[in-house]
């Protein structure tokens, strides 16, 4: 039994949510490490030891971060696309404009992290220049994988 706790805040539960927090994190707890996924985070639920974030945006968020880091915790931070230069069509460019706070807010994320994680080789030299410490981990899906239960 691993005592590593991990608290999983994801951006979502669909797509990249799914198969970059939810699979990964139900194979963590497999191994017996002590793993929570949620979106909803406070400081009565920070782990000891690591914090995994998808994609978080949001100044309440942020400033949990750093309490959380100020106390010796460990950040891992995830993303999935380059949301720095979203195409005018993609939806999601409305809650990411460019240069807007949401995107200064991501780079604080990443700046504090002590590691990222994306899910291409470019992404990663993109967002090298914000995080210290930057690893690929492929999108992969093993077709017996099943939903992990959620804790909203």
């Amino acid at each position: 039994m691993n005592n590593t706790r991990l608290i999983c805040g994801a951006g979502d539960l669909l797509g990249c949510g799914y198969y970059r927090m939810s699979l990964p994190y139900k194979n963590l707890s497999k191994l017996g490490f002590n793993v929570l996924l949620t979106n909803k985070l406070d400081m009565e639920l920070m782990p000891d030891d690591v914090l995994v974030l998808q994609r978080q945006h949001h100044e309440g968020v942020l400033a949990l971060t750093r309490r959380f880091k100020d106390i010796g915790g460990k950040l891992v931070f995830e993303l999935d696309d380059y949301f720095h230069e979203l195409p005018p069509n993609n939806p999601a460019r409305t809650s990411y404009p460019p240069g807007g706070k949401e995107i200064k807010n991501m780079e604080a994320f990443m700046e504090l992290s002590d590691l990222l994680t994306v899910s291409t080789p470019s992404l990663g030299e993109k967002y090298s220049k914000f995080a210290k410490n930057v690893k690929v981990c492929l999108n992969v899906i093993d077709d017996d994988e099943i939903y992990m239960e959620y804790k909203g």
